[in-house]
């Protein structure tokens, strides 16, 4: 009996420490507090009707919020369905720009949802404090007809938006994603999609850095810079000081599955970059238009040198789909996390990152000649469903029968082909289980061409590496 009671006494003590103990999976404001390391706010617009708005283009829309600190979670900043399409948060934190498309107005509402007033006419692309005087400018965009680009982007003192500015007139460009540096004299954009780079403001020079979708500029005067792929996946990233370029996956956060993600953009820390996912919705062509209520929004925390995401945290637990978030961290750029200075980019630095390396001096990709059976296939879109997009390539999962040339190791391998090209499905889209392929392959990673390409890749196998066929046809076709 002795020994009874200490027992009794020590599993009460670990039931409590049990129940007592955080449980980040079930509290958000906790889980995204850790990530951070400071107060965090977020912004985006939820689909209250079918799921499927992820251009945020209907007029059943809530504005929503979500703040580290309130002990709220989830709430509705605007409750009442219209459109809010493209929330911003201002630089302190404290008021959320947005756009209603059918009025061709913007709107700035309080954090607390009071205080909503129009701005002025034309879209919100972003919102930038001026460091020398704090004051806060957004910058607006005219719509060009029938598209989603803006022909002239002006910036409006949010203070009093009559006195306004011309900062770009060259270009269309498009909504997705126009971000400011810190000392606002760059911003990243689409000019337009799908060429991606970086714009000197006001009106300097638009350098390309590839072709892609929602590039996004770090928040510091770093000018780190990246585009998203055609395959909803992954991040080229660029380093504007150096010249050098990475890709760093985004598509297998826990919870995503290795699905489709949207809506990539950098928060107001250049640590930290939001997105949305998993897009299960669909018939595989794109699952983007499907959107669906699982769609939930992410924050993920870079690792020190950028080369990859090293933590996420979940945002929204609900039964709607969440689109175009948008993340302020206290203290922003200069919160909590360390960030690496840069070296100071030079002309030479920017001249070797935008310069065409000469054909001759190109070393040519590791080919790899192979025979092998498909066993498991994307699937094959109609060319309406992907569109902008007028060209695509699918990729497949093979059985390795037998290797020609080239050395590979594993018994499968993941292959890219062209499907459809000029809005249409070519002849050799389609393979067939019952028939063995010659292929004539490369790494994907070493056809830079194709980064911006829409890549259908329904499998869920990311351990084997990808190639790019150059050449296939069945051995009886040789």
């Amino acid at each position: 009996m002795r020994y009874f009671f200490p027992v009794i006494l020590m599993g009460i003590l670990l039931v409590v420490v049990v129940c007592c103990a955080p449980r980040h999976d079930h509290d958000p404001a906790a889980a995204v507090k850790t990530l951070t390391a400071a107060p965090t706010r977020v912004v985006w617009c939820q689909d209250a009707g079918n799921g499927s708005d992820a251009g945020a283009e209907s007029d059943h829309l809530r504005l929503m919020g979500f703040d580290t600190e309130d002990g709220r979670g989830e709430r509705a900043i605007l409750s009442k369905l219209s459109n809010y399409a493209k929330p911003l948060l201002t630089p302190r934190g404290d008021r959320v720009v947005f756009s209603n498309r059918q009025e061709q107005k913007i709107y700035v509402v309080n954090w607390d949802g009071s205080g909503l007033c129009p701005v002025t006419d034309g879209f919100a692309l972003a919102v930038w404090e001026d460091p020398q005087n704090s004051n806060v400018w957004v910058y607006a965009g005219t719509a060009v007809t029938n598209s989603t680009a803006m022909c002239r982007i002006r910036r409006h003192l949010l203070a009093q938006p009559a006195v306004s500015k011309l900062v770009w007139d060259k270009t269309p460009v498009d909504i997705d994603n126009f971000q400011l540096s810190a000392d606002g004299h760059r911003s990243s954009g689409q000019f337009p999609w799908p060429i991606c780079g970086i714009l000197e403001l006001p009106n300097g020079a638009a350098t390309k850095l590839g072709d892609g979708c929602w590039p996004s500029l770090a928040p510091d005067n770093s000018y780190r810079f990246w585009f998203f792929d055609g395959a909803h996946r992954n991040l080229t990233l660029f380093d504007h000081a150096t010249g050098r370029r990475w890709v760093v996956n985004i598509n297998r956060a826990p919870g995503i599955g290795g699905f489709e993600v949207y809506h990539p953009r950098w928060s107001s820390h250049p640590r930290f970059m939001a997105m949305t996912g998993p897009y299960t919705v669909g018939d595989r062509d794109n699952r983007i238009h499907g959107g669906g209520a699982g769609v939930e929004i992410y924050i993920g925390r870079f690792s020190p040198d950028f080369q990859k995401i090293e933590q996420w945290a979940r945002v929204t637990h609900n039964t709607n789909a969440d689109f175009f978030p948008d993340v302020w961290i206290a203290g922003g750029r200069t919160a909590g996390l360390s960030v690496p200075t840069p070296p100071v980019a030079t002309a030479t630095a920017v001249a070797m990152a935008t310069a065409t390396v000469p054909e001759k001096n190109r070393q040519p990709p590791m080919r790899l000649v192979l025979t092998a059976r498909p066993v498991e296939f994307s699937r094959i879109p109609l060319p309406a469903a992907i569109a902008p997009y007028r060209r695509a390539l699918v990729v497949n999962r093979y059985d390795v029968d037998r290797v020609a040339e080239g050395r590979y190791a594993e018994k499968q391998i993941m292959v890219a082909h062209w499907a459809i090209r000029d809005g249409r499905v070519l002849p050799t889209a389609a393979r067939d289980k019952t028939k063995t392929y010659h292929l004539v392959l490369e790494p994907f990673d070493e056809h830079p061409e194709l980064e911006g390409e829409r890549l259908i890749m329904d499998s869920d196998e990311f351990r084997l590496p990808l190639y790019y066929e150059i050449r296939g046809q069945t051995t009886d076709d040789r």
